[in-house]
C-alpha cells in the first residue's frame, strides 16, 4: 500500500496529471489528451473500488461500457458475455446483488465492451476467494491470448503475478525498485 500503483494506472488512463513522463499507446503520444480521447485510443480502465454501478442492472452496465461507441450495443453485449458465463446467468441482476467477484467480472466486461488494446485492472483479484482469483486470472489469461490484447495490471498476490506476467515492475513508495521477467525479479534480492 502506498507504493503508487493506483495512481500510475489513474495517470496512465488520464484521471490524474502526470508528473513528468509520457503515456505512449500503440506508439502515439496521449500524454495530457483527456480521458474519453485515451479511450478512444484503446485504453481501458478498471478501478478497484466503486467498478460497477450497483444500481443497473448487469446488461445495463455492459451498455454503459459501450456508452462511447457507435452503433448497437446488442451484439458486442453478446460477444462479452459468451467470455463471462456467469454474468450472462445473472444478465438482469442488479450489478450491486452480484458477490465481489461478480462484480469485478463485471467491471473488466464492461471495459471490453470497449474492445480495447490496452485493459488496465488495478487490483483485479482483491477481495475474491482463492477459486475466484484461479478463474479470473484464467479468464485474463484466455482473453488475452485471443484478442492480442495487452494487460496492465497492479497486483498484491506474487502468485498471481508470477504466473500471468510477462514483465514486471516492483514499486515502492512511488519509485521503480525491480523491473524485468519474472525469472529475474524473483530473483532480485530487493
Amino acid at each position: 500500500n502506498g507504493a503508487g500503483k493506483s495512481t500510475l494506472l489513474k495517470a496512465a488512463a488520464g484521471l490524474l496529471p502526470l508528473m513528468h513522463g509520457t503515456i505512449e499507446l500503440d506508439g502515439t503520444d496521449v500524454t495530457g489528451l483527456p480521458t474519453h480521447r485515451i479511450t478512444a485510443a484503446g485504453l481501458a480502465y478498471v478501478p478497484q473500488v466503486s467498478n460497477v454501478f450497483p444500481r443497473l442492472s448487469v446488461v445495463e452496465n455492459l451498455e454503459m461500457g459501450f456508452y462511447t461507441r457507435r452503433g448497437d450495443p446488442r451484439p458486442r453485449i453478446e460477444a462479452v458475455l459468451s467470455v463471462f458465463p456467469d454474468l450472462r446467468s445473472a444478465a438482469s441482476r442488479r450489478a450491486g446483488a452480484l458477490s465481489g467477484g461478480q462484480r469485478n467480472m463485471l467491471a473488466i466486461a464492461r471495459a471490453l465492451m470497449l474492445d480495447p488494446k490496452v485493459l488496465l485492472l488495478d487490483e483485479p483479484t482483491a477481495g475474491m476467494s482463492a477459486n475466484e482469483t484461479h478463474e479470473t486470472i484464467s479468464l485474463l489469461e484466455r482473453i488475452a491470448a485471443q484478442r492480442g490484447l495487452t494487460l496492465l495490471f497492479t497486483e498484491h498476490d506474487m502468485e498471481v503475478v508470477f504466473r500471468i506476467a510477462h514483465k514486471i515492475a516492483v514499486l515502492y513508495q512511488g519509485r521503480k525498485l525491480a523491473e524485468g521477467a519474472p525469472e529475474e525479479v524473483r530473483a532480485n534480492a530487493d
